[in-house]
């Protein structure tokens, strides 16, 4: 991620200022890792995007996946974070 600092948007709080295009990380844990990866895949399928494995809990519960995207702008990025949070196979998008 680019370096970042944090200015004040017209209602007060602070907002990241973000040179666009940019590749964004997230980290997207869930249940299934190849289900996830399916999701990702189609979360992003008009974008650049590399998947990795990350962990995977002790009892292999829970995997995550670290995902590298290159976003044009923040409304697409904001939009992919919104896509991946919404879907009920994710239960965290860091």
């Amino acid at each position: 991620m680019p370096p970042t600092e944090k200015q004040p948007d017209p209602s007060g709080t602070k907002r990241l200022l973000v040179s666009y295009p940019c590749t964004w990380t997230y980290k997207v844990v869930g249940a299934d890792h190849l289900i996830l990866r399916e999701i990702i895949t189609a979360a992003c399928a008009e974008l650049t995007v590399t998947i990795s494995d990350s962990r995977s809990s002790a009892t292999g519960r829970y995997h995550s996946l670290n995902v590298e995207v290159t976003v044009p702008d923040e409304t697409t990025r904001l939009a992919l974070y919104r896509t991946l949070t919404s879907h009920p196979e994710v239960k965290i998008v860091l």
